[in-house]
């Protein structure tokens, strides 16, 4: 808020947006009226034997539009006059609009506020309004035919703080940021974020205070039905504030605008398109934005940051201007200089060993290529000193610029452009770099694309699909992996790093074995026979779970099948939903081991920059918590779900831009009135049964675990009464009937179904589904060992007018550790004493296992916190 006056000062409301000024009591009344609780329309019932209001049922309705793009307004206009037709059966007046474009109009009011944009000719500045007065010569005052359509961030915070429910959602975060817990499941508990909201921090401990996650990525929103590729840029920004379970909604996240197509915008012109955003941080940070808090009915100064920048290698080299992945000092995280390869035609890095711990074995070891002893660290990017003399370069290629064209000034300022790139300094300086707080940490080395890109480039190594003539003679220059290098007529033999026919076949007869459960991906049926196309969340699977243990057993050579093994779990643990403070420095050190142990042992074709990349794993562990708070896969879904709700195929940018504004006015809409869509849930079958007496022993023993106070007066009870028949025994003080019934006996009547599903977890029975039924673990508390077993079926048992749900689960006999490091199960066998029924929030997820044979079955992605403290001590002492 700015004072002009007395009482006269700027309003920043939606309307005025901070361009009238206006008396002190009408911007109450302005900031009132923006806030989605109180707008008096949203009150006005339909009718008067109902509480669904006009403009809920309008939200509604709209929302099937949006999300069926076939459903045409002419529908619409029927579906209207139809609910028109039968409210007007039942009262004289109601609110309904008549067609669709009434039901635009009724709504236009609380849509987020957009600003269009105009493009000069060379996509250099934009123009909002009718200006289109470009200063650079190449222009000539012509206008380009792009569009851009920006939806400024204040609006959306505004609307968000105006409903208390959503509002405390955005403050809840002091909650899980002051656990002091030891273990990091999310971004609030890391210590980047216990740094920003601290009371030294930039925040100065103000929970109110809003951090974004910035992702910019391009897609083809016709991928499936034109040769010809349209290209659109997608920007878009996460509420960190908001807790992991409803972070990623699309209503609730921030799309600041897709950069039209058809083509994707060069290079030097991406700063434009990140101008609107970075003038509306600036402006932000200045003070000058009030916003009402309805969950403490207060206004408070709003303050907004940029916490980490999350990219594909592509997208993070056009944000930021640096060299892309052919470039020789293409990390933007380190000073690491690659190396031209002839043979294999791309730049390689072989500086892993700097990041090795100074008393590691591999840093003495010669057999490296090169030969050589490695002494050197890592020095890091000061991001800062860059941008100065970037800056510097940019304003003397300018001046330069102005002279002749072949002038001796213009011929030396771009001879120092290109010593500066080669150097490894940036092309030219980010918008970004204009908010003061900038620095080479917040780029984050994002997992998605990193992991996948390393998957892709180890498998087709292990299948031969990227082994060929160029890597053999880049080894033999190397003189490594003697005898496996090509004759005069190209040919060469097996390799220890590749798969013969053969075992190609057994890895795939292997792969066939394993099963997944639902919602958690799929394996094709001949991976190493056929070189396949995977979705990302595939090679996640493939390299993380565990499949290159368990489907390379006994294949490739003792040391390649060692180190990938190595590299598997290694990577595993540093890419786990949950990261242990305690166990950081030795992940670290074991991470770096095992990536240096592949350098050895496989061909240098592997070294790209998306390996290098992945040695800044466990720094940014160690500052932003686990790698899933800030990677891609949110925002792809982002993306499939803007294109999904895609209406007008002639201006695709457009259609998706006012189809993601109807969906946030519908998800505000929705909480401001408390009425949130009921999630749908299949019907299933149960049957009606009879618990045997033992079994009704073992319900006993589960009541007791579950609920302590009954353990605690069943023991009492039974000193009390000296180990009598509690049917026969008469109590010294009456009972409660929880007791009493729980002590005569559970009853016996149960209704048994074979499969259950919680939210996006899916179990089966293996009565029902076979080898495809889930398999489960869970800890005994006595020994502390894991055990694992089926689920055969689930029931509800009722005790003291309660429903209760439980599994029951047969356990296997105590696990063995097969030497690919995954536990082996008899399913023949079973555990002696532990309890078949689990209630069903005890249950742990379905695992993917490996049925090898009658006998066996091999689990793969379990991973509790004992199980990595046994892997890493693994990892350190090996």
């Amino acid at each position: 808020m700015t004072t002009l006056g007395k009482h006269y000062v700027t309003c920043f409301c939606d309307q005025c947006l901070g361009v009238n000024t206006v008396h002190e009591s009408t911007r109450k009344r302005h900031m009132k009226k923006a806030r989605l609780e109180d707008c008096e329309p949203g009150r006005v019932p339909l009718h008067g034997f109902t509480t669904l209001t006009s403009y809920l049922l309008c939200t509604q309705i709209i929302r099937l539009y949006n999300k069926y793009p076939g459903v045409t307004q002419q529908c619409i206009n029927d579906i209207l006059r139809l609910v028109a037709t039968l409210l007007g059966s039942l009262v004289s007046q109601h609110q309904i609009p008549q067609t669709f474009k009434d039901l635009e109009r009724c709504l236009d009011d609380f849509l987020v506020p957009v600003q269009k944009f105009t493009a000069c000719k060379e996509e250099c500045q934009l123009f909002l309004g009718d200006q289109h007065q470009c200063q650079q010569p190449s222009c000539k005052g012509e206008i380009s035919s792009r569009a851009y359509t920006y939806i400024p961030i204040v609006p959306r915070l505004r609307q968000m703080f105006s409903i208390a429910e959503l509002s405390e959602h955005l403050q809840s975060h002091q909650k899980q940021r002051d656990s002091g817990s030891n273990s990091v499941s999310d971004i609030h508990e890391s210590s980047a974020w216990k740094e920003l909201y601290g009371p030294t921090g930039m925040f100065a401990g103000d929970h109110r205070a809003i951090a974004l996650e910035y992702s910019a990525d391009g897609f083809a929103p016709f991928h499936h039905t034109t040769s010809d590729p349209y290209s659109i840029e997608h920007q878009a920004s996460l509420i960190l504030n908001f807790p992991p379970n409803i972070r990623c909604e699309p209503g609730l996240t921030l799309l600041h605008g897709l950069i039209p197509g058809p083509k994707a915008p060069k290079e030097e012109s991406y700063n434009t398109y990140l101008r609107p955003l970075v003038d509306e941080l600036e402006e932000i940070e200045n003070g000058n934005v009030m916003v009402y808090d309805a969950y403490k009915k207060e206004e408070f100064r709003l303050r907004v940051t940029m916490l980490i920048h999350v990219h594909d290698f592509p997208g993070q080299a056009k944000s930021f201007h640096g060299q892309g992945s052919g470039g020789k000092h293409a990390c933007p995280i380190c000073r690491a200089k690659g190396e031209h390869a002839p043979c294999l035609s791309k730049v390689i890095y072989r500086s892993g060993r700097e990041f090795l711990a100074p008393d590691d074995l591999l840093r003495f070891d010669r057999s490296f290529p090169g030969g050589e002893v490695e002494e050197g660290v890592p020095r890091m990017r000061d991001y800062a000193k860059e941008t100065i003399a970037t800056a510097a370069i940019g304003v003397l290629t300018a001046e330069a610029n102005r002279s002749a064209p072949r002038s001796q000034e213009r011929r030396v300022a771009k001879r120092a452009m290109e010593v500066a790139v080669e150097m490894g300094a940036r092309k030219r300086c980010s918008e970004f770099d204009r908010l003061g707080n900038m620095e080479a940490s917040k780029i984050a080395v994002e997992g998605m694309h990193t992991i996948q890109g390393v998957a892709k480039n180890v498998h087709g190594l292990l299948n031969g699909h990227k082994d060929g003539k160029s890597v053999r003679q880049h080894e033999e220059t190397l003189g490594r992996f003697p005898g496996c290098y090509p004759d005069e007529a190209g040919k060469f033999g097996a390799a220890p790093f590749t798969l013969t026919s053969d075992q190609k076949l057994l890895a795939d007869g292997r792969l066939k074995m394993i099963s997944i459960p639902e919602g958690k991906g799929c394996l094709p049926m001949d991976m190493f026979a056929n070189f396949h196309s995977m979705k990302s969340h595939t090679w996640h699977i493939v390299l993380l779970k565990g499949v290159y243990p368990f489907t390379l057993r006994g294949m490739l050579g003792g040391p390649q099948r060692q180190a990938l093994t190595r590299f598997c779990f290694a990577l595993s643990l540093c890419a786990a939903r949950t990261v242990h403070l305690d166990q950081l420095p030795q992940l670290e050190r074991a991470f770096h081991h095992s990536l240096c142990l592949m350098d050895r042992e496989y061909p240098e074709t592997l070294k790209t920059i998306l390996w290098h990349m992945m040695r800044h794993f466990p720094q940014f562990v160690a500052k932003y918590g686990p790698l899933h708070s800030y990677w891609m896969f949110y925002f792809e879904r982002q993306i499939h779900y803007h294109v999904s709700r895609l209406h007008n195929t002639r201006h695709p940018e457009v259609s998706m831009t006012n189809s993601h504004r109807i969906d946030v006015l519908c998800t505000l809409m929705e909480i401001a009135t408390r009425n949130h869509p009921a999630i749908g849930t299949s019907a299933v079958k149960s049957e009606a049964a009879t618990l045997q007496s033992e079994d009704s022993n073992h319900l006993k023993t589960a009541y007791m675990k579950s609920y302590p106070q009954l353990a605690v007066s069943y023991k009492d009870l039974c000193q009390e009464a000296g180990g009598a028949d509690f049917r026969h025994w008469i109590p010294r003080r009456p009972l409660r009937t929880e007791e009493e019934k729980f002590l005569l006996q559970p009853r016996q009547h149960i209704r048994k179904w074979y499969s259950h599903r919680r939210k996006s977890v899916f179990w089966r029975s293996q009565q029902r589904w076979g080898n495809k039924g889930s398999v489960v673990y869970q800890r005994d508390r006595v020994l502390g060992t894991v055990c694992f077993g089926h689920v055969m079926y689930f029931f509800n048992h009722v005790l003291s007018g309660k429903d209760h749900t439980f599994c029951a689960v047969k356990w296997y006999a105590t696990p063995i550790e097969d030497e690919c490091k995954l536990f082996g199960c008899n399913p023949k066998t079973s555990h002696p004493w532990l309890n078949p029924f689990v209630p069903i929030d005890d249950l742990s997820d379905p695992l993917i296992v490996a049925h090898e044979s009658g006998d066996k079955v091999f689990i793969f992605d379990f991973m509790d916190k004992n199980r990595s403290v046994e892997i890493l001590q693994w990892l350190v002492e090996t």
